[in-house]
């Protein structure tokens, strides 16, 4: 297991100055990481563990990530899990531990979303919303070769190339979609911990399905369907470029995200 933490060096000076008790510092969140340790996600999450740290440290919280090989290793102590591979693993993983909050970073399985397991987020769009975004693209333009991502690293609107810059500052890579999931999923750990002032997995759950908008840094306030998939703007690309966004303002709803995938449960 490899673990990483960051500690917030304003927590640690003000314990040294006697203004927090070393007992409010000792308020370890852990969260596993199930994927590469170096991948492109495992980047995004580390680069997410770095701000919900600074965030987390005036309230005397401390988030560490572990990286595990399999859900067999996860410490009793977790509160959330990541998963950053494709297929059902992370449906397996919040099967097998249904009192934590587990985040979907990798896959587009519709599957995964129609079961609406209680505590599986999926940050990763699904493929549906995927093909509801080109098809209403191609209601307006006949390009060819697009796809419909959740991240971009030449999108600049929305603070994005603020975003973008801080992981190239960082990486010296652009960030990848994947990336860009497990990052979000790291920040909604730590504003649900922050926010409710609780370290318990059922709080961050229930944090999580309530929640009514989380900023992402796509222009409109995201929140969890029923299904637990994010409701979430895509961009379309070509060519390495940014060429529009969906849902397309002139064919539906533009802040209308339930225009973009299925948005129940299988029956």
């Amino acid at each position: 297991m490899n673990r990483t933490r960051y500690a917030a060096p304003l927590l640690a000076g003000l314990i040294g100055m006697g203004l927090v008790s070393a007992s409010v510092a000792d308020e370890i969140v852990s969260i596993a990481f199930i994927g590469e340790d170096g991948s492109d996600a495992y980047k995004g999450a580390e680069m997410g563990l770095e701000e919900i740290n600074r965030a987390g440290g005036f309230l005397g919280y401390e988030f560490s990530l572990d990286v595990v090989a399999s859900h067999d290793d996860i410490a009793d102590d977790a509160i959330a899990v990541v998963v950053t591979s494709d297929g059902d693993d992370a449906g397996s993983v919040a099967d097998g531990f249904p009192a934590l909050a587990v985040f979907n970073t990798g896959s587009d399985d519709d599957a995964l979303r129609e079961a609406c397991r209680d505590n599986l987020f999926s940050i990763m769009p699904s493929a549906s919303m995927r093909q509801d975004a080109l098809e209403q693209w191609h209601q307006q333009a006949d390009d060819h070769d697009i796809a419909a991502v959740a991240h971009h690293h030449a999108f600049r609107r929305y603070s994005s190339g603020d975003l973008n810059g801080r992981f190239v500052e960082a990486y010296d890579e652009p960030m990848t979609e994947r990336a860009w999931t497990a990052f979000v999923a790291l920040r909604m750990v730590g504003d649900g911990v922050t926010r409710t002032a609780s370290r318990e997995a059922d709080t961050l759950i229930q944090h999580l399905k309530d929640l009514e908008s989380f900023d992402a840094s796509k222009g409109q306030p995201l929140s969890f369907r029923e299904n637990g998939q994010l409701r979430q703007p895509l961009w379309i690309v070509q060519d390495d470029s940014v060429i529009g966004e969906a849902p397309v303002d002139g064919v539906v709803d533009p802040d209308d995200l339930d225009t973009l995938g299925n948005i129940s449960c299988a029956d």
